[in-house]
């Protein structure tokens, strides 16, 4: 390989090797924002997620938008 010994280690690489694996059948499109867990509070805590807009916003850097 034509790749510096690290390649793996890089968000794009590791990208690919997630969608190549098992993880495709676990991905979902998120259609409701903020994200809300439907599992019971009692057990689980609050339903409301603790990732932000601007934690995602920052994570993929105007690739595409949330709003």
């Amino acid at each position: 390989m034509n790749r510096d010994k690290f390649f793996w280690f890089r968000d794009e690489e590791f990208g690919r090797q997630t969608l190549a694996g098992l993880n495709p059948y676990s991905i979902k499109l998120v259609t409701e924002w903020p994200l809300k867990s439907e599992l019971d509070p009692e057990i689980y805590g609050s339903p409301e997620s603790a990732i932000t807009t601007e934690m995602i916003e920052r994570e993929i850097r105007g690739f595409v938008t949330i709003r």
